[in-house]
């Protein structure tokens, strides 16, 4: 897990940059009084934060040994790294598509139901984690994949939950079929800004740097450092 921990992590910053730009303009959007463009603009949001996840949870699917080689994991652990980056390369989806609706949702000024929404799912995560990694009440004993489908269970009912106060309480989805000009227009717009910050990946960089230099010490040294900086952080 300390070993996933920084593609994990840039994945995730992939998402919040985008977010960046995706607020503001869904904000002057509300200010302005033009729902369709609001709409429009939302809805676009959610396709382009969902393409680029995708286009990189593909590439990295097939890109794990020389990745994680290139971040000094020994092939006695690239078959468990091979096992927890697939449900994490399936799940980013669920984990990325909360993160733009909820943006969408507080920049229309609602700040409370995306908390408590991320609150359930994080309670969730807790309780589902011991079971799935111990097997405990009926659950199956699934060890590392566990620990990984215990964040992917709920981040997807969140996203479900997510999806469905954008469309249906707030009006924020549109069910046009999009124009591709004005799509184009509109990815142009979020990506001016979204992208600079999404390539701040100072983070996950230097994280992936001194994974690459601990592993050197073995992998329960790369252990100690992945739980040391879950606690730091």
């Amino acid at each position: 897990m300390s070993f996933t921990f920084p593609v994990v992590f840039t994945l995730g910053n992939l998402a919040l940059g985008l977010g960046v730009k995706r607020t503001s303009v869904i904000a002057r959007a509300i200010g302005e009084g033009d729902m369709r463009r609001l709409q429009r603009f939302t809805t676009n949001s959610l396709t382009l934060g969902l393409t680029a996840v995708l286009i990189f949870a593909s590439v990295g699917v097939f890109t794990i040994d020389p990745l994680f080689k290139t971040l000094s994991a020994g092939s006695d652990i690239l078959p468990l790294i091979r096992e927890n980056m697939k449900i994490w390369f399936f799940g980013i989806v669920f984990l990325v598509i909360p993160m733009v609706g909820n943006s969408a949702i507080r920049a229309a000024g609602n700040t409370l139901t995306p908390s408590i929404i991320m609150r359930v799912a994080a309670g969730t995560n807790i309780l589902l984690a011991p079971l799935l990694i111990n097997g405990a009440f009926g659950f199956p004993r699934l060890q590392l994949q566990g620990a990984e489908l215990a964040t992917v269970i709920p981040h997807t009912i969140y996203r479900v939950a997510g999806l469905l106060l954008l469309r249906f309480k707030k009006n924020l989805l549109s069910k046009e079929i999009p124009d591709l000009q004005e799509t184009l227009w509109c990815y142009r717009d979020i990506l001016v800004v979204g992208l600079p910050a999404a390539a701040s990946m100072i983070t996950p960089i230097s994280i992936g740097v001194s994974t690459s230099f601990i592993a050197i010490h073995g992998a329960v040294s790369v252990a100690g450092f992945g739980l040391a900086s879950r606690v730091e952080y």
